[in-house]
Parts: structure tokens; sequence; C-alpha cells
């Protein structure tokens, strides 16, 4: 015998509260005020929740799709709270938690490490969830990064955190990572220095090649010949070891002679601000040190470091911006939107330069 369905006016009955009320938790429906006017009480919104998971309530998805009811849920991919670095990087994007929920939506946060198998749990989940969009922080995973766009193409309406690799006509929001290092080797040149080196996170990888692209204007711009042996590329892990370091050292200042160096990062300027102090090469005045990103760790060495700041608060706006935007417009008023949002760094000096 077939299992009966269990609807809401059920779940309704059993609670003792109107099925108008039932609509509202389980679905947030269109009978609702979704910017939170209605009030209904927390015990009120935990019985029903757990009658609804006792009865083993599902909702009709088919339906709710046919009525064009939305769910008010934001997926976001993000990278790995582990990763200290990149948690402190997307912390400041989490304004777009803010501003979702000022406008009625929440957001469920998935991790993504590199797996195949949970980037498809996380996209079948945001399926299940129906989910009106998504934010993706985390698509440059080296060789699973296809995975990640691919899968996502499913999905309605989702914006990327930068350009995602091989997607055309995607919405995005990025930082110019080209225009900060041309900035930092103004900085550099306004200096008195034209041996200029740079460290990268390997060439593969979207913000390193933009970097380079900055690299090669920049000293273009202020008429210095590109030497390959002032760039030092490393491995795309990110993860800069004792030997790698090192190497890096070595290359660029014994061999290649510079007087600057621009770091993939401010914790890759950090450990190189450290060698260098331990081979007794004094910053700035034997060699101007600057990193990418402005960390709360720029500020704490000594010297302070130069850096460029990504303005990553705008664009965390400009991200949910876009999403809610393509969310709540026609398809025909989709057509006119701009896809693409460019936020320009500022270049912060300090007394590493």
């Amino acid at each position: 015998m077939k299992n009966k369905r269990i609807r809401q006016i059920d779940i309704a009955r059993k609670a003792g509260v109107h099925q108008s009320t039932v609509s509202f938790v389980l679905n947030r429906s269109d009978s609702g005020d979704k910017t939170g006017t209605v009030r209904i009480p927390p015990e009120t919104i935990e019985m029903i929740q757990k009658i609804a998971s006792e009865m083993g309530y599902k909702p009709n998805r088919s339906a709710l799709e046919l009525r064009g009811q939305r769910s008010y849920v934001i997926g976001m991919l993000m990278q790995p709270p582990g990763q200290r670095l990149f948690y402190e990087r997307f912390a400041r994007l989490l304004i777009m938690e803010q501003i979702a929920y000022q406008r009625g939506y929440r957001i469920i946060i998935g991790h993504l490490f590199s797996a195949r198998q949970q980037i498809n749990d996380y996209v079948d989940d945001f399926l299940s969830r129906r989910v009106d969009g998504v934010l993706c922080l985390a698509h440059y995973l080296g060789d699973q990064s296809h995975l990640i766009t691919g899968r996502l193409a499913v999905l309605p309406n989702v914006v990327y955190f930068n350009k995602p690799l091989g997607v055309s006509n995607a919405y995005y929001v990025g930082t110019d990572y080209s225009d900060g290092i041309e900035q930092l080797i103004a900085h550099f040149v306004s200096k008195g220095r034209r041996n200029i080196g740079i460290a990268l996170m390997g060439r593969k990888y979207y913000p390193m090649t933009e970097r380079i692209k900055g690299y090669e204007s920049g000293l273009k711009k202020a008429d210095i010949e590109y030497d390959e042996k002032k760039v030092w590329a490393g491995p795309e892990t990110m993860i800069l070891t004792e030997e790698l370091l090192d190497q890096m050292v070595s290359k660029l200042v014994e061999t290649a002679k510079v007087d600057a160096i621009i770091a993939a990062d401010d914790e890759w300027a950090c450990l190189i601000m450290k060698r260098l102090h331990n081979r007794g090469i004094r910053i700035p005045e034997d060699i101007a040190l600057a990193g990418y990103d402005n960390m709360s760790m720029s500020t704490l060495v000594t010297p302070s470091l130069t850096t460029v700041d990504c303005n990553y608060e705008l664009i965390g706006k400009a991200m949910i911006d876009m999403l809610l935007e393509l969310i709540e417009k026609t398809d025909s008023e989709k057509a006119k939107m701009q896809k693409h949002f460019i936020v320009k760094p500022r270049l912060i000096v300090r007394e590493s330069t």
C-alpha cells in the first residue's frame, strides 16, 4: 500500500495552528511576509519543524515551482575555514549574509575542499532545497575547477567571485589583480627601485595569471625590460615550504639581484621577510617588499607591510546585489543586466617599501 503524502494541513492539525502558519514556516510561501513583519514565536517554529520531521513531511517541489514560489534560500560555496588566510579574506565577504538577511533570504554554506563527490553532494543539496541562487567563492581548485563550474550549470542564478574558467556568459564580481600589481610597480619605481622581482603561486591559478599580466604591463609602463630570472613561480598548492622559500630567495636575491619583491600575498610576504631578516638583509634599505590582500598580519610585522587592498567588503556587496537582481528580475530584465563588475584595488603604503 502506498504511503499517504503528509500535507501541511496535517501538520497544522497536529500542531494546533493555522495552515498559513505552517506554510510560512516550512515554505516561506507568498501568503506570508518574507521580510520579517510576520511574527511567529520561536517555540512555535520549533514545534512545527519538529512535527514535520517526525511525520516525514516532504514539500511538493513540482507544485511549488508551478506556482513560481521562491525558496528564499541562497547557496554559497567557499574555501574550508581551516585555511586561515582564506577564512580571513572571505570573512570580509560575509557582508553578503547580512544583506541577504535584510532582504528576507537565508544563506546555506558549503565548504569545498577538492573531492569530486563533495562537489556533487553540495549541488544535489542545493537542488533539493530549491535554492534561488548560488554565490560561488571557491572555483579555482586546480584540475577540479571544471567540475565545480560544470555542476553549477544546473542551478539557477549563479554569481562567481572572479571570472570562472571555461564558462561563457557567467555573472561575476572580481578584483583587478593586474591593476594592483601595476600600482605596486609604480610605487617601487617612485622609490628608485627598478630591479623588481615577483613570487607567484604557480602560473595557472587565475589570480596569479592576472598578477603576471600586471607585472609585465607595469614594467613596460616604467620602461623596464621583462626578465624571466626575476619571476619565481611556486607550486599551485599555495603552501610555501622552507625548501621552496630558500629556492625563491636564492633565485630572486642571489641570482637576479632584485632590489624589490612583490609576494603573492601577505602571508608569503611575511615568510619572505623573516627569511631575509635571517640572512641579514634589511627591509626596505636593501630590498623593498610588498604583499597583497591587506590581511591583519600586514600591520603586525616589523617593518609593517606595504600591500594592496582588494576591497572585499565592496566585492561582497556587489555579489549579493547582483545575485538578488538575477533572482528578482524577469528574463527580459536580466538580459539588460551588467554581467561583470570589477572592483579596483588600492595601494596601502607602509614601512616595508
